[in-house]
């Protein structure tokens, strides 16, 4: 007998042999769990007999946990097998591709596919295998809220309640609605039952419902909206994207996505009754984070009475239907003074209640301004080249403005030489860099501006003039240094010379004389050369070059000179 390693509890093994002869040869195993009580005394529990002739179910379906994972066991697989003889028998689970899949342990990445499971008893190496399918069928859980009292208005912008799920996500939406009206009731309008629906996104579901009751409108306690004008500091800018209009260009009271939209202001009913504590989250227009500040009292438990047909920020539900009334604006465009235009908005509200009709109302100014100035790209620098005039008549590009307001737009285009009223076209620029300046302005003289450098080089040769042969005559001392003004003969630039210059080719004179320079020198050396070649440059203000060759014969007229010996007597013995 000897005690079995993995067993659950406190397990031993007898063996038995069949005869003296073979004592190796064994009786098929009985395992007996015997439990340790007080005092040391045991007792056995039925014992866990390994059967060699076991039979797999075909199919088992193997639901996942909160850990969204299962181990499989031999007792899932195997026909009457008591889960205490787990460890008795081996099991391996193989994916829908044939690969072992680690620990027997299955996820949601095998869940609906179907997976192998293979059972071998050890003690006789016989088994069997059947197929497993994984599901999930943990739905989630809705926290469902008490029954409520609501504000008139608030039913609207109520939140779904909060849920919880497992390993899914999951949708938690109204699924249906019924109201029973109250006639002629003092403090309430209906009694109206919510039911709520969770889904995953498996399918699994679950369902909850409370009951609210809808208050009477309560008209006293309505704030009308602020006014939007220059005067109270808080006017709307028509370049504001936020905002929406009508087709008459008026600004939407309430944004259709209050996420990202703004309107012009509603109605607010100051109410405590807005679901405060109701564990579906403060009343922030259905979840979207924007909370409606009472100016009664400063909190965030005021109701928005958004206009009909639907005034509800995520539902289709008409403001009259829940409160047994109606919010309702008109318009009227005042004269419009400069580029401020006037709209005064008249509000009323109304409460049908037991055949009779409540109302209040009020009166918003809205003005619309325009104070944004078109934008526009502003053209790149760019250089041109000089005209015969050493000038340039440079077409300046149109720009393109766009103005949000579409109050029109005039372009100046501001040159160091004069203005031009159009934009774009041909303006005269000087050599040099020309600071060119686009002047745009819409209707209301809201002006924007941008400048353009426009580089306009000369870049046409000057003119070379020069005598195509000199002749120079050497000094006393056979040396002449002779001057460029010798063989210039009237070179020019339309934009200005800076200097003319001349050189040598060659020189066995002066060295430096191959260099440019003001002069050259000429010597005995040059006297009856055919080749002797002398190049003159011009160079203009913006450093454009142009040369010519002169020819120059060098001679030699200064006629000898000697000193004669004095007279003297010979004496011819």
């Amino acid at each position: 007998m000897k005690r079995i390693a993995t067993c659950i509890e406190v397990c031993w093994e007898f063996m038995a042999s069949l005869s003296k002869r073979d004592k190796s040869a064994m009786l098929p195993i009985l395992i007996f769990t015997l439990l340790a009580f007080n005092a040391g005394n045991l007792r056995a529990q039925s014992p866990c007999v390994p059967d060699c002739d076991i039979q797999c179910e075909d199919q088992i379906n193997v639901s996942l946990d909160q850990s969204c994972e299962a181990t499989i066991t031999p007792a899932m697989g195997v026909i009457n097998l008591d889960p205490a003889c787990n460890p008795v028998y081996d099991i391996v689970v193989y994916d829908e591709n044939g690969i072992e899949v680690p620990n027997d342990l299955v996820d949601l990445s095998h869940r609906n596919t179907i997976l192998t499971f293979h059972v071998t008893t050890p003690a006789c190496s016989n088994s069997c295998s059947g197929d497993i399918l994984v599901e999930y069928k943990l739905r989630p859980k809705i926290t469902c809220p008490p029954d409520l009292t609501l504000s008139c208005g608030a039913l609207n912008i109520l939140g779904v309640p909060p849920a919880v799920g497992a390993c899914a996500g999951f949708e938690v939406f109204l699924f249906s609605e019924t109201r029973e009206p109250l006639l002629c009731d003092d403090d309430y309008t209906n009694i109206i039952t919510r039911t709520y629906k969770a889904v995953d996104e498996f399918g699994n579901e679950d369902v909850c419902s409370h009951q609210i009751m809808l208050e009477r409108l309560k008209l006293n306690d309505i704030i009308f909206p602020d006014q939007r004008t220059v005067a109270a500091g808080d006017p709307i800018r028509c370049s504001d994207d936020r905002y929406e209009y009508d087709q008459n260009g008026f600004p939407l009271p309430w944004p259709m996505d209050p996420t990202t939209g703004s309107g012009s202001g509603v109605p607010i009913l100051c109410d405590p009754f807005t679901g405060s504590g109701t564990g579906m989250g403060p009343i922030t227009g259905s979840g979207t984070g924007i909370t409606i500040i009472c100016p009664l009292t400063g909190s965030g438990n005021g109701v928005p009475l958004i206009p009909g047909p639907f005034t509800g920020v995520d539902t289709n539900i008409p403001t009259q239907v829940g409160c047994s009334a109606v919010v309702l604006y008109t318009d009227l465009e005042l004269p419009q003074i400069g580029c401020v235009r006037k709209i005064m908005r008249t509000w009323e509200v109304r409460e049908w209640w037991c055949n009779g009709e409540n109302s209040r109302g009020g009166i918003q100014m809205i003005e619309i301004i325009d104070d944004q100035a078109p934008e526009f790209v502003c053209p790149s620098d760019f250089t041109v080249t000089t005209n015969d005039d050493c000038a340039a008549s440079v077409e300046m590009p149109p720009v393109s403005p766009v103005d949000d307001c579409g109050n029109g737009f005039s372009v100046k285009i501001d040159y160091p030489l004069g203005l031009l009223q159009e934009n774009g076209g041909p303006v005269e620029l000087q050599t040099g860099n020309n600071i060119v300046e686009y002047i745009v302005a819409d209707d209301c003289y809201n002006t924007r501006s941008c400048t353009v450098n426009v580089m306009v080089r000369d870049r046409t040769e000057p003119v070379t003039i020069c005598d195509q042969d000199v002749d120079v005559n050497l000094g006393f001392g056979g040396m002449n240094e002779v001057f460029k003004e010798t063989f210039d003969e009237g070179s020019w630039d339309e934009c200005g010379l800076d200097r003319i210059e001349i050189r040598r080719m060659d020189t066995l004179c002066v060295a430096s004389d191959t260099l440019w320079g003001d002069s050259v020198y000429f010597c005995c050396s040059d006297v009856d050369r055919t080749d002797l070649m002398v190049v003159l440059r011009a160079v203009d203000l913006g450093g454009n070059t142009n040369q010519c060759m002169i020819r120059v014969h060098v001679h030699d007229k200064i006629p000898p000179s000697m000193t004669c010996p004095t007279d003297m007597t010979l004496d011819c013995r």
